[in-house]
């Protein structure tokens, strides 16, 4: 591999590749969050041919990405595995006769909360739809948290400049 003309231990490269061809040199950030893509190609030739202005540069790109679209505390996306559908939803056959469905998620100090909906004595499509509901309010208060986190402090408006007659 070519030289670089510098340390490249001392940045942090997570999600950033080095391209090296005859054609160009740069760096690629690929990064997926929540469903969002970022792919750039961030060409040397961009950065006064400086492979390490370019990987600064995608360093901050990447990091303004994972500020803009912060990892959420559960996969936004259903599972293939999963039997009913929706995340943290399943069914229990050894609760009662008739079985349960259960909505599970972690807490934020680590422990896991579960809530058994009995399909004696919900019915099976309420007690799947109770579940699906207590979820789905968990993951909604998660996004919630992650908003009013990322949300920046309002600007004050500028004042009006005072003139004295």
């Amino acid at each position: 591999m070519k030289s670089l003309g510098f340390d490249l231990t001392r940045y942090d490269t997570r999600n950033i590749h080095r391209d090296h061809r005859p054609d160009r040199n740069g760096w690629w950030l690929k990064i997926q969050r929540n469903g969002k893509r970022l792919s750039k190609y961030f060409s040397d030739s961009n950065y006064w041919g400086s492979a390490e202005v370019a990987l600064i540069a995608a360093s901050e790109a990447r990091d303004e990405f994972i500020k803009r679209n912060p990892k959420l505390p559960f996969q936004p996306t259903t599972i293939a595995s999963n039997s009913t559908g929706v995340n943290g939803v399943s069914f229990a056959k050894t609760h009662g006769k008739s079985g349960a469905f259960v909505a599970t998620w972690q807490r934020d100090d680590g422990g896991k909360t579960v809530r058994e909906f009995a399909v004696e004595r919900y019915g099976f499509h309420e007690a799947l739809n109770k579940a699906i509901e207590a979820r789905r309010n968990w993951e909604e208060e998660q996004r919630s948290k992650i908003m009013a986190k990322t949300k920046k402090p309002k600007s004050k408006a500028a004042r009006p400049l005072h003139v004295s007659e």
